[in-house]
C-alpha cells in the first residue's frame, strides 16, 4: 500500500491546482484458501490495512483516487475476485466520500484456464501482427476478453461506472487507426 499526496502543482496553463491524494494498492494477490490458519492471517493483514487507511484519513484528506494496479487475484479466478470484493466492501466505507477507482489488470489477473494452449500473444507482437489481430473483433473477444471476464466483473462490482463509455465514444474508438488494447502491469 502506498498513499501519495500531492499538495499543489501547476496545471498546463500555469494555474494552481488543488491537492490530490491517491491510495495505491498493488499486487494484492487475493486467493481463496481452504486452510483456516491462512484465512485468519489474511483477515488480520486486511484489517491492519484498513486500520492504516483509517488512521491516515483522520489526519489527512480522503483519497480522491484509489489505484488498484495489477495482480488483484492470484490466478484470475472468480473465487479470488469474490475474496477481493469482500475486502473492498470493508474498505469502501472508510473512503467516504467515495473516490474514483482506477483498476488495471496484471499478469495474475488472467484466468489461464481460459487460455488456448496454442495461442500466443507474444508471438503476435513479435511477428508484428498486433494491428491485424486487434482489428478483428472476434479474435479480441475470443482470445483476450474471455481471459479477463472475472476481472471485469470484479471491476463492475467495485465501481459500476468504471470504464463505461458513452455510445458516441465507442463509435469514435471504432474509427481510430490503432485499436485500444488491454493494459496490464505484468
Amino acid at each position: 500500500m502506498l498513499i501519495i499526496s500531492i499538495k499543489k502543482f501547476k496545471g498546463e496553463n500555469g494555474e494552481s491546482m488543488n491537492e490530490i491524494t491517491i491510495l495505491h494498492l498493488s499486487d494484492i494477490h487475493f486467493r481463496k484458501y481452504q486452510e483456516e490458519e491462512n484465512k485468519t492471517f489474511r483477515q488480520e493483514v486486511q484489517k491492519k490495512l484498513i486500520d492504516t487507511v483509517k488512521a491516515h484519513t483522520k489526519k489527512n484528506d480522503f483519497p480522491n483516487f484509489v489505484a488498484v494496479t495489477g495482480d488483484i487475484a492470484f490466478s484470475g479466478k472468480k473465487t479470488e475476485y469474490d475474496e477481493a470484493w469482500e475486502f473492498f466492501k470493508k474498505l469502501k466505507p472508510v473512503l467516504q466520500p467515495e473516490p474514483v477507482y482506477l483498476v488495471v489488470p496484471g499478469n495474475h489477473d488472467v484466468n489461464r484456464e481460459k487460455v488456448r494452449k496454442r495461442f500466443s500473444l507474444q508471438r503476435i507482437v513479435k511477428d508484428d501482427q498486433t494491428d491485424e489481430f486487434l482489428e478483428d473483433p472476434e479474435d479480441v473477444k475470443t482470445f483476450i476478453h474471455t481471459k479477463f471476464t472475472d476481472f471485469r466483473d470484479f471491476c463492475r462490482r467495485l465501481d459500476p461506472g468504471l470504464y463505461q463509455f458513452p455510445k458516441s465514444q465507442l463509435e469514435k474508438e471504432k474509427t481510430r487507426k490503432t485499436k485500444p488494447g488491454t493494459l496490464t502491469t505484468g
